[in-house]
């Protein structure tokens, strides 16, 4: 009985001293199948606080879109083209010319500029070609979709009218759109990861393209769902940046921070959740402007909540 004992205790010890068995690398990639479709509601906050000749403004921005993300084909390579068609969009803003508010599902015909541009996207669709990595191959239709948006900003001509179109043309340009996909499924590692591994993306985009460095990590694992954190740091580069807004050119100087978490469905590599966080200040000055603020730096704080969840 007592040999009997001593080797029991013997292998509970063992047991218990033998280190556990790690979890074994995973591969985080698009496995998507023909015909399945995701429907996405996408939110997009931002805030801005400048300040002009001693004066703070405050403006606010809050677009939500609900997307339909319909998976058409796969290619070899592992190539999937989706279609992404606009469910339904929604608008507010507040800022010096007051409050907005409108939805599609309530008011089909605003009165507002941007909200008629916007009102356009309902019910179309664009095409967009993606890898197993979530690389942006190819994107197909934007070039409709702001040609329709433009033509419903309903203003006389002049600089509001070009500064609006202006700014709906760029929104739903190529360019924009292939930098915004690109920070959308830009998630994966080339490779297979442990919980606790970090891999870098260094990119750039949005309708201020500011560039990113981001390190992205591998923070929890389930037999169903992955879990990224993102950090990243944000700036517009050595001698900053200038941009057209409308008939006015404008030089800026920003740099900030990038947080967020996303979720990942281990089957077919989806984003399930994602949420970031943006916060970025600096400088801009008037380089083509009236004269009294030409020249001068305006302080400018700007914040964005990004979230993109299933409905």
């Amino acid at each position: 009985m007592q040999a009997l004992l001593a080797a029991l205790l013997t292998l509970i010890f063992s047991i218990g001293l033998t280190p556990g068995v790690s979890r074994a690398a995973v591969d985080l990639r698009l496995n998507l199948r023909p015909g399945a479709s995701y429907r996405v509601r996408s939110e997009n906050y931002n805030r801005m606080v400048q300040s002009m000749a001693g004066i703070e403004m405050e403006m606010s921005q809050k677009i939500v879109i609900y997307y339909t993300f319909t998976v058409e084909k796969t290619e070899p390579k592992e190539r999937y083209i989706l279609s992404v068609r606009h469910e339904a969009v929604s608008l507010e803003l507040d800022g010096l010319k007051g409050e907005l508010r409108w939805d599609s599902n309530v008011d089909s015909k605003p009165e507002h500029p941007l909200a008629r541009g916007l009102a356009a996207l309902v019910g179309e669709s664009y095409t967009v070609s993606l890898d197993s990595r979530g690389k942006v191959l190819d994107v197909d239709g934007l070039e409709r979709l702001a040609e329709k948006m433009s033509r419903q900003v309903d203003l006389p001509e002049g600089d509001n009218r070009e500064m609006v179109v202006g700014g709906l043309r760029e929104m739903a340009g190529e360019e924009v759109q292939r930098q915004m996909l690109g920070q959308m499924f830009g998630v994966y590692p080339t490779g297979p990861v442990d919980i606790g591994q970090s891999w870098s993306v260094v990119d750039s985009g949005g309708t201020v393209p500011l560039r990113r460095r981001a390190s992205l990590t591998l923070r929890e694992l389930d037999n169903k769902e992955a879990v990224i954190g993102l950090v990243a740091v944000m700036n517009t580069g050595d001698g900053g940046m200038r941009r057209d807004l409308g008939p006015l050119q404008v030089e800026m100087d920003l740099a900030g921070t990038q947080t967020g978490t996303f979720r990942l469905d281990l089957k077919s590599g989806w984003i399930t959740h994602r949420e970031l966080n943006i916060d970025v200040s600096g400088n801009y000055s008037l380089i083509d402007g009236p004269e009294f603020f030409s020249g001068k730096e305006m302080p400018v704080r700007m914040e964005s909540r990004i979230t993109w969840e299933p409905y």
